[in-house]
Formats: structure tokens, C-alpha cells, sequence
């Protein structure tokens, strides 16, 4: 079956754009990553084996397929360069990771949206920009930041397209990756397509799944208390709580309102036009308690994962406001 033109452009303008601005975003993270020791200790963090991975931070551990696969790629890095994994460059292998989770990001967008893609695209990298520029905020590069904005956006395409019961049995891998795919599993409740009774079950189900795997690689990472791994500060610092207020009232230019490029200041701005947007504003300010908890609301990687449906919404809203307008009168 031959490919019409207008099909190969619809599909080959968003890949373009989605390949020059991975590439973009290679080079800062690269940069990033070469200036941080964290950021090496978390790439490296699974290279030398489960014993040795059981001393990392315990906030960090149960992110147990991120740091896996990224140890992978580290040793791959130092088969090509020729050196061991040790003393494979973190700068390399962040630069490759993250252009590559962020292009299968931009490819889950384009196969999905096609021409509407691009909203997403260009949204994405705006947040993506605006968390990974140099002297904004606090900036480093972990394994887990690209993948948990990768389950957020297969979240809202399946629940776009109504694979509800598909996304519920993803949620438990995508806990593996970073844990707060366990979130993802509240915004059932407001799907109207869905019987509510489906949708409750679908919920529980879903979240209770998640917190058994997270449970079971809290166990075998050796996480001191299993599920109950963050915390609400450092070792002899003061609680991250009272940091972040201090932060809120802080006049600077990289003011949280601002993280992920204002989408999630415009999340919440935005009316509930659709049942939808009130699960992805309900999921946000769940998140927004859990971070103002347990992280440091100036590195604006951690906020990464509400891009997607923060984009969604605006794609929501816009589309029933587009439905609300009379039809345009016919030209004479």
C-alpha cells in the first residue's frame, strides 16, 4: 500500500524536529552530567553488582531498572572506548541516554498524535530546557529523570485511548523505573468512558500491584523499612519541608511557579472543562505535597513526570474550547 505524501509529512516534520532537539539535549546533558559527582555515582551505581548497590542512598534503590539499564549502557560505553566500566566516561553515557529515552518520548507523541505531535514535542523540550540549563535551579542528571516522564506520557496516550486495564498492568514496571508511577493509577477515577465501578477496581488493583513490586525490590535491594524508603531530609540538614517554603518565598528569576517551563502553574490555572483535566490537576497536587516532602522543589528534574499530562490538559481544554465556538459562516 503506496504512503501518500501528505502521511509521509504528517509523520516526517515531527521526527525532524524530535531528532535536531534530542540531539540539543544530548549536549546539555553531557555538560551536566560532567559536572556533578552524583550524577556519576548514580550512572555507576549497578555496575559493580547487588552487594555493592544495596550502600546506595535508600531514597535511590528501588529505582532498581533505571539504574540497572544505565549501568548497562555505562559498560557498553567502556567496551567502545576501550576502557572498563569504571572508568567509562559519565558524560558520554548520559548524553546517549538521554537522547534516546527522550526520542522513544517523541516517538510515543508522533505515532500516536501525528500533526498534533508537535504541541507535545516542543512542550517537552521547553520543561526539559528549562529543568537542565546551567544555573537554573539545582541541576543534575539521574538515570531515572527521562524514564518516568517516559511512563507519563504512555499514561496519558493509553488513557487517551482508553487501554485503561493495559496501564494498569504497566504501572507495577513502571514503579521499577522511578515510584512515582504510582501516581498514575489516582487519574483512573476520572475517566467518565469507564464505568466507575471498572475504574475503582481498575485503581486499586493497579496501585496495590505497584506497591507489592515496590515492596519486593525494597526487600531485595535492602531498603531498611520496605516502601517507606524517602525521606524527609538529609543527615544532619534541616527538613526539606521548611528548605522549600524558604524557596517559595524567595524572590529569583527561577522561581518554582516556573517549573517545567510554567506547565504546571498553567495545570492548575486551567478550568476544568473536562472531568480529565481535574484527574491530572488531582494527580499534580499530589505530587506537588509529595515533593515539597520528600524533595528539593529548585531541581526542577524531579518535576518532570507532570509534563505530559500538564500538555494533555492544554490539549483538553483547548480542544473543548474550539468545540464551544459557532460554526465559522461560509465564505460568499
Amino acid at each position: 500500500m503506496r504512503l501518500s505524501y501528505r502521511k509521509v509529512i504528517e509523520i516526517a516534520i515531527p521526527l525532524v524536529i524530535s531528532l535536531s532537539l534530542s540531539v540539543v539535549f544530548a549536549a546539555q546533558a553531557r555538560r551536566i552530567a560532567s559536572a556533578d559527582s552524583d550524577n556519576a555515582k548514580a550512572f555507576r551505581s549497578f555496575v559493580a553488582g547487588l552487594e555493592e548497590y544495596k550502600e546506595l542512598r535508600q531514597e535511590w534503590r528501588t529505582r532498581v531498572l533505571s539504574n540497572y539499564l544505565a549501568g548497562t549502557l555505562l559498560r557498553l560505553v567502556g567496551v567502545v572506548a576501550r576502557v572498563s566500566a569504571e572508568d567509562a566516561p559519565t558524560g558520554r553515557t548520559a548524553s546517549i541516554w538521554a537522547a534516546g529515552w527522550l526520542m522513544l518520548v517523541f516517538s510515543l507523541y508522533v505515532a500516536y498524535f501525528r500533526q498534533g505531535s508537535l504541541l507535545y514535542i516542543l512542550g517537552t523540550f521547553c520543561a526539559l530546557s528549562f529543568a537542565f540549563t546551567p544555573g537554573i535551579g539545582s541541576t543534575r542528571v539521574y538515570p531515572w529523570d527521562l524514564p518516568a516522564l517516559f511512563w507519563y506520557a504512555v499514561a496519558v496516550i493509553l488513557l487517551k485511548s482508553k487501554r485503561m486495564l493495559l496501564l494498569a498492568s504497566l504501572v507495577p514496571i513502571g514503579v521499577l523505573f522511578k515510584e512515582t508511577a504510582l501516581l498514575i493509577p489516582v487519574v483512573f477515577l476520572f475517566w467518565e468512558d469507564v464505568p466507575w465501578r471498572r475504574r475503582l477496581v481498575l485503581c486499586t488493583l493497579s496501585l496495590s500491584a505497584g506497591l507489592a513490586v515496590k515492596g519486593i525490590a525494597d526487600v531485595v535491594t535492602g531498603s531498611p523499612i520496605p516502601l517507606l524508603t524517602m525521606t524527609l531530609s538529609d543527615p544532619l540538614k534541616e527538613p526539606r519541608l521548611l528548605r522549600n517554603l524558604q524557596l517559595l518565598f524567595e524572590l529569583r528569576i527561577d522561581h518554582p511557579v516556573f517549573a517545567n517551563s510554567g506547565l504546571i502553574a498553567v495545570l492548575l490555572l486551567l478550568p476544568c472543562s473536562d472531568r480529565r483535566i481535574l484527574g491530572w490537576k488531582v494527580l499534580a497536587v499530589l505530587f506537588i505535597v509529595g515533593n515539597m516532602l520528600f524533595g528539593v522543589i529548585n531541581e526542577y528534574r524531579i518535576w518532570l513526570e507532570l509534563v505530559p499530562p500538564s500538555l494533555h490538559a492544554i490539549d483538553l481544554h483547548i480542544c473543548s474550547v474550539l468545540a464551544s465556538k459557532p460554526a465559522a459562516l461560509p465564505p460568499p
